[in-house]
């Protein structure tokens, strides 16, 4: 049996067990024929893939299945985007130009999801005349002005076609995930749904990491080699043990998106009743997290812990209690079978793959010195520089692992500035409108919840380049977080006072 074949069966039974697991999790936030639903539409995406030989007949089943189907599923354009936009890795290949251009674009799957739903989605939104439009906060002017930036930057080193492909790219990529995130969710339960259907898609995606950690076995290793597309996963290992990915197409990758989705359960857990289920939720997560053995996002989601606990009550008592277990933590594992494994992948502390440690502060202190020769637009030609070959690993490859030396690098600290101050307006953002809220517990848990996770994310880029779904997911968590910050002027019933809302016994 073909290979593709062994990992579908297995990818399937998967999705069927973690179904009947995060069901009662979910129930009062979603029914459980909703769930069911959604794991027919996850699976109907992921059996195409598997089964079909041929990448453009994907692409072409695909389509059929999101709109006949899917849609149909699930409504909400936002919700059933949240829930499909991991389940394939984002394998693409580039559309013909017929003897016009040399290629009109690359279509991934991610981008094929953008023109099925988020495109009809903003053209819904353009005749709803209670859509904000697009230059009407802080944040999407900033946005916006960064995206013209590296567009019209594009020119020093390319034509003019590939610049409006650049801006092709800019729009589906960046702009339609912020913006129609952003404006669609208006009211608590939307913002319930689409969370729930993101964290549905990443407890499969965790279990699916464990069983290739168990098996060292990376199920979705198959696809690049059925639909002959060079794919930048491969099998690597720290400490003899396999770093899992699933279908996020790389370890950091995959650890990055389980922290997200991590600081995402905080919010959402205040909804669930039962502790056990609570306690359930969080674990399928934390487990996808530590077996994608990636550093970078297991510092990235302690961020996230220590930013929820300390815009919650009772913050110095909390993070004492934190710090002290983490003291506690670090004696005792070394006595423990297999605790100093762990204590050795530790950052900062282990001895296991110092050497990638090594590398980032090269790079930083490298790029440093590259930036200071093109501080405000950068360079089409840093990586020529003496400084950037120096950093040329085994692979042939610069392995730029910090998004924002990336970004200050190609396009300045004007660039940099831009993609900064975007986030950051962000954050301010959400923390007024979290205090606005502190009269009604669900939706301040929500802005905490949001505040921590968008923390989290911008330590972890500072450790990974714009690789795979890495940018896609912090432009998603923009737009949500955006949407956020614009519910304490949209007209709605405040949710009752719930006192007893306690996530994973924190508060």
């Amino acid at each position: 049996m073909p290979e593709q074949y062994k990992a579908f069966i297995i990818i399937a039974f998967v999705s069927m067990v973690m179904t009947r697991l995060v069901q009662p999790v979910l129930i009062g936030i979603v029914t459980a024929d909703q769930v069911k639903r959604w794991r027919n539409v996850w699976l109907g995406i992921s059996a195409a893939a598997f089964l079909l030989p041929n990448f453009w007949l994907f692409i072409f089943v695909a389509i059929i299945f999101l709109q006949y189907y899917a849609k149909k599923v699930e409504t909400d354009p936002v919700t059933l985007y949240l829930l499909l936009v991991c389940t394939i890795p984002p394998l693409g290949m580039a559309i013909s130009g017929f003897g016009i251009v040399n290629y009109f674009f690359t279509i991934n799957y991610v981008r094929l999801l953008s023109l099925m739903i988020l495109l009809p989605a903003l053209i819904n939104l353009t005749h709803d005349r209670d859509t904000l439009r697009p230059l009407a906060t802080l944040p999407d002017k900033l946005l916006l002005t960064f995206l013209l930036l590296t567009v019209a930057l594009q020119l020093r080193d390319t034509t003019t076609t590939d610049t409006l492909r650049q801006a092709f790219y800019a729009f589906i990529d960046v702009f339609l995930p912020y913006f129609v995130i952003s404006r669609s969710l208006r009211t608590p339960q939307q913002f319930k749904f689409a969370i729930a259907a993101l964290l549905f898609s990443a407890s499969i995606s965790a279990s699916i990491g464990v069983v290739e950690y168990l098996k060292h076995w990376l199920l979705y290793a198959s696809l690049s080699s059925l639909w002959h597309i060079s794919a930048t996963g491969s099998y690597l290992n720290r400490g003899n043990a396999l770093r899992a990915y699933a279908s996020y197409g790389g370890p950091i990758v995959f650890g990055y998106g389980m922290a997200i989705a991590t600081g995402l359960y905080f919010y959402l857990s205040t909804l669930i009743i039962k502790t056990t289920e609570r306690r359930k939720g969080i674990l399928i997560l934390i487990a996808g997290l530590m077996v994608s053995i990636s550093r970078g996002p297991w510092v990235g989601a302690l961020g996230m812990l220590l930013t929820f606990i300390l815009t919650g009550p009772q913050a110095a008592q909390r993070t004492g209690r934190l710090l002290i277990l983490g003291i506690l933590a670090l004696l005792l594992l070394p006595v423990i079978p297999g605790g100093e494994k762990l204590v050795n992948l530790l950052p900062f502390i282990g001895h296991t793959d110092v050497d990638t440690i090594d590398y980032r502060q090269r790079l930083f202190h490298n790029g440093f010195i590259v930036i200071q020769q093109n501080p405000l637009f950068g360079s089409v030609n840093a990586l020529k520089t003496p400084e950037m070959l120096s950093m040329v690993q085994g692979q042939g490859i610069i392995d730029l692992v910090n998004s924002y030396l990336e970004i200050a690098i190609f396009y300045g600290l004007v660039g940099l500035s831009l993609f900064g101050g975007f986030f950051m307006a962000i954050l301010i953002r959400i923390n007024r409108s979290r205090q606005y809220f502190s009269d009604t517990p669900e939706l301040a848990m929500l802005g905490r919840s949001l505040l921590a996770t968008l923390i989290g994310v911008l330590v972890i880029i500072a450790t990974v380049s714009t690789v795979g779904v890495i940018p896609t997911l912090y432009w998603i968590l923009a737009g949500i977080g955006m949407a956020y910050t614009l519910l304490p002027g949209r007209s709605y019933n405040k949710l009752p006072n719930r006192q007893e809302l306690s996530p994973l016994t924190i508060d």
